[in-house]
């Protein structure tokens, strides 16, 4: 199975990344990359330009974004979510999200968005994200809600749990490293005594942004 970054960040997002596009995609040649993400914060402005140098590559342009709305347990509170179309209609939803997100200064709830969640993949960061959050606080029901009202609004078979090896080595260690899943098994997460059932995929996910 080929290895593919899916959260990485480019010069587009203003003070998190030094990438820019072209140096972007010519490393990933260089490392022998079949496919590669490009998930800039809230915003889209890189996507053409990488779709077009990603396919003069020859690598697989995976179109998406982070974006940061309110929270589904912790509504009050901005959280990321990675987003990846997985055709033009996702494509275009991903513009949408943005557009919604860029001409609001206040928080944009994340009602405001789930119904533009058809056609994409939805990974759950594994920094900084509500569920990292509520697991941490040993709040595995909640955690289980959170996921339950994700589930609700995405495609089948298209949410994703972000797991990282930072999140691993960390002495608030996120209790997702048992989390598994095989052949539609139900995955469980366990923190102390507390399990909750979650049916959904896991996946590497560590920013790259240098």
């Amino acid at each position: 199975m080929a290895f593919v970054q899916l959260q990485v960040k480019s010069t587009y997002t203003l003070l998190e990344s030094t990438t820019k596009i072209t140096d972007l995609v010519t490393a990933a040649k260089a490392r022998g990359y079949q496919s590669l993400a490009l998930t800039d914060k809230n915003v889209v402005y890189g996507l053409v330009d990488f779709y077009k140098a990603a396919k003069a590559a020859d690598i697989k342009p995976l179109l998406g974004i982070t974006i940061e709305v309110g929270g589904l347990i912790q509504t009050d509170e901005r959280f990321p979510l990675i987003l990846l179309a997985k055709n033009l209609t996702g494509y275009q939803n991903i513009l949408k999200i943005s557009t919604k997100i860029m001409t609001q200064s206040e928080l944009v709830p994340f009602e405001a968005v789930q119904s533009l969640l058809q056609q994409l993949v939805v990974i759950t960061p594994s920094q900084d994200g509500e569920l990292v959050r509520l697991l941490l606080q040993n709040d595995a029901t909640a955690a289980q809600t959170y996921i339950e009202r994700l589930k609700a609004v995405v495609d089948a078979d298209s949410l994703y749990l972000g797991i990282s090896a930072k999140q691993a080595a960390s002495r608030q260690r996120v209790p997702l490293g048992q989390l598994s899943r095989a052949n539609g098994s139900t995955a469980s997460c366990f923190r102390g005594r507390a399990v909750f059932r979650t049916g959904r995929c896991i996946c590497g996910s560590s920013p790259a942004t240098y």
